[in-house]
């Protein structure tokens, strides 16, 4: 859809439009062909996140050093864990 634009043939339009294009992929490729590609970007993209999640842990602990343990960490605290861990 918003490669059309780059077929050199000014009459030729696969896609109308979102919703065309929503109905069109299904019946030509099959439903799965909408996640296509999706496969890479898990792979990259949960490492990364379960680092982070690791790391905002460790940050909000060390965040929190002088306050207990029941008690919430003030917004400032909880901000400084976030950039800390990325």
């Amino acid at each position: 859809l918003q490669n059309q634009n780059m077929i050199t043939d000014p009459n030729f339009v696969k896609y109308k439009g979102p919703i065309d294009a929503m109905i069109q992929i299904p019946r030509e490729q099959g439903f799965f062909a909408f996640w296509r590609g999706n496969l890479a970007n898990c792979i990259r993209i949960m490492p990364t996140y379960g680092i982070r999640f690791l790391l905002f842990d460790h940050f909000q602990r060390l965040c929190g050093r002088g306050y207990e343990r029941s008690s919430h960490l003030p917004l400032s605290r909880q901000m400084a864990a976030g950039a800390l861990s990325g």
